[in-house]
């Protein structure tokens, strides 16, 4: 299912459908699960930006729509989230099993 490019000491990842490289086999897992041939699941409810990890639409949201995010927040304050319904996708909790 992986390739990997020649050399021992420079092995390489290779993705089969898009020839992109990656150091590590997790991180073509990943790309392949979450990236590639996928269309973009985070959209912005602001404007026609989308991208395909949630991250990345956090970091817009924080860096182009501060305004409209947080309004009359001071600078430097943490933005809160845009106003629900959203096409965000909420991460499930961390581990809260009891103990």
């Amino acid at each position: 299912m992986f390739a990997l490019t020649a050399g021992a000491e420079h092995q390489r990842h290779v993705c089969p459908q898009c020839g992109r490289t990656y150091k590590w086999r997790s991180s073509l897992k990943s790309h392949l699960q979450n990236e590639c041939g996928k269309e973009p699941k985070c959209i912005c409810p602001y404007c026609t930006y989308r991208c395909k990890v949630r991250s990345n639409l956090l970091k817009h949201l924080r860096n182009y729509h501060k305004s409209a995010i947080s309004p009359g927040a001071p600078t430097g304050t943490a933005p809160t989230a845009p106003p629900s319904p959203s096409p965000l996708i909420t991460p499930p909790p961390y581990h809260n099993y009891p103990r």
